[in-house]
């Protein structure tokens, strides 16, 4: 609130008023695996030996779980490379904070006061856009270089290293740029070479329309009739924005019929809800005493499996998979670590025929520029198959533009109006939402085809799968 005794604080720069200290990165230390929390202080004094109340990313008013109460360490001046120890502080002052690593992974909020409102706190991208995969060329202690990059992961928090199969792994992250200069300052600690992929965008796998019944039948006498469809964009869509609860099963049950129209018996089969990564997957059992026993197996291999994704590792969106019927064999010779291999393939195998497709990211860009280039990041775009949603002139000479566009075709552009311009740009991209490629990832023709197997080559995953494969009933 504005008349609260800390907002006044902060707006008055006071350096006696309340501890108002905000974190926002954390910086590596000398010493193996510590790290300087790093940030500014916007009201009060910071001191050596100061109690004050710590404040995680994830506070809630209605929860202390992220609430720490600790006496500072230790306070350093960070000037480059050096750094001074025990120093106070008074507000508009930058700092480094020892001992809060513990607490705060990237970023958070050290104040005095029992606050009733809450500080808001930088969120990073949610998901990677892009991606790159390395190999390293020489051999190397694995342990190590997991612990590098696990301490490197920290200092950037949009970095993410989904899965490392030694010498190579795979780097994702907010764009072209980003990973580039993460795996410059990498190159640097390990001091050892590896190859660079081509960046790549990060896919997400989705269905399109609806399948009819797929049958798998194993020798063990095991029988699964299952169809897969695609959400409706409007669910997914509030899924994602967190106005649909998906870590209680019943109140999304009983969300589903009364907001969107579900129908009640329906609604509640729901067995699992996938993913953490992408939480806009639902599998129904329909049969659901039959598979009584084994519910939780199938619902934490659903989880996996969306997470994971079937084809590129990026993760599953807008599915709907229905266990239409299920016949088991007699209970002692289907024991749960066999059904866990035959709910994977029942799960893939129908997603495989279900008419798969991708999402591809597509960012919002902001452009500035004079008139002298306005013309040429219009062809540009165009070229790139982008979207102009605004242009105008700011003032004299500046123009404005701004455009959807693919993170696919975001890295030829960038290259090429830099080639081209005679005066400085600035352009400004943020992440805007998923468009469902054109056509069928088993069609090579198509612009989900061409993408699967330009994906599957580079992460190197082998031969891109036939569907011929999967149109047998069995296994």
């Amino acid at each position: 609130p504005a008349d609260d005794e800390c907002c006044t604080a902060i707006k008055n720069c006071d350096p006696k008023g309340p501890l108002m200290l905000y974190i926002s990165k954390m910086v590596p230390t000398s010493d193996k695996g510590r790290f300087y929390a790093f940030g500014r202080v916007f009201s009060g004094t910071v001191s050596s030996g100061l109690k004050v109340r710590i404040q995680g990313p994830n506070f809630r008013i209605d929860n202390d779980k992220e609430v720490f109460i600790k006496n500072i360490q230790r306070i350093v001046f960070i000037n480059g490379a050096e750094s001074d120890h025990d120093v106070v502080f008074a507000a508009g002052n930058l700092c480094g904070i020892i001992g809060l690593s513990r607490f705060i992974d990237h970023t958070g909020c050290v104040m005095e006061l029992e606050m009733k409102s809450k500080v808001e706190i930088v969120q990073f991208s949610k998901f990677p856009i892009a991606q790159v995969k390395i190999t390293f060329e020489q051999s190397a202690d694995s342990n190590y270089l997991h612990e590098l990059l696990d301490s490197m992961k920290k200092r950037d928090p949009e970095i993410y290293v989904p899965f490392w199969l030694f010498p190579s792994c795979i780097i994702q992250g907010p764009g072209d740029a980003h990973i580039r200069t993460f795996l410059q300052e990498f190159r640097k600690l390990t001091k050892l070479k590896f190859a660079i992929s081509p960046v790549i965008p990060f896919y997400r796998e989705t269905v399109v329309g609806k399948s009819g019944v797929i049958r798998t039948k194993t020798p063990s006498r095991f029988i699964a009739d299952v169809t897969v469809e695609s959400l409706s964009e409007q669910l997914c869509s509030d899924i994602e924005e967190g106005l649909v609860e998906t870590s209680d099963i019943s109140k999304l049950k009983s969300m589903l019929v009364d907001k969107y129209g579900w129908d009640r018996e329906i609604a509640k089969k729901i067995l699992a809800v996938g993913s953490t990564h992408s939480k806009t997957n639902i599998l129904i059992c329909e049969d659901i005493n039959q598979l009584k026993l084994f519910h939780p197996v199938i619902a934490d291999k659903f989880v996996s499996f969306c997470d994971s994704g079937p084809l590129l590792g990026g993760g599953l969106s807008g599915c709907l998979f229905k266990i239409i019927e299920a016949k088991i064999p007699d209970i002692p010779y289907c024991h749960s670590g066999k059904f866990n291999q035959l709910a994977s393939y029942f799960l893939y195998k129908t997603y495989m025929l279900g008419n798969p497709s991708l999402l591809e990211p597509i960012c919002q860009y902001e452009i500035k520029c004079s008139y002298s280039d306005f013309v040429m990041i219009k062809n540009e775009l165009s070229k790139n198959n982008a979207l102009i949603i605004f242009e105008s002139e700011i003032s004299g000479e500046i123009g404005e533009i701004r455009a959807f566009l693919s993170v696919a075709n975001s890295f030829t552009f960038h290259s090429s109006v830099k080639s081209q311009a005679y005066a400085p740009i600035f352009i400004y991209s943020c992440f805007d939402h998923w468009r469902l490629m054109d056509g069928n990832v088993f069609d090579a023709e198509s612009d989900a085809g061409k993408a699967a197997r330009n994906a599957y080559s580079i992460l190197d995953r082998g031969d891109f799968p036939k569907k011929e494969r999967f149109e047998t009933a069995w296994i």
